[in-house]
């Protein structure tokens, strides 16, 4: 069975008060919106890969 990839386009908007937070811009060992942000993104990725093929 071959699987056909649909183009989603989401509309993300990011609010924070920046008070546990080193910036918006991911910047090496800092914990970003950023790279909380990418972080999600990824294990979301796998996860919904995992049930797709499980």
């Amino acid at each position: 069975m071959g699987w056909r990839w649909t183009r989603l386009t989401f509309e993300i908007v990011v609010s924070y008060r920046g008070g546990s937070f080193d910036g918006w811009q991911n910047q090496l060992d800092l914990y970003t919106i950023q790279r909380i942000m990418c972080l999600h993104c990824l294990t979301t990725s796998v996860l919904i890969w995992w049930r797709m093929h499980s």
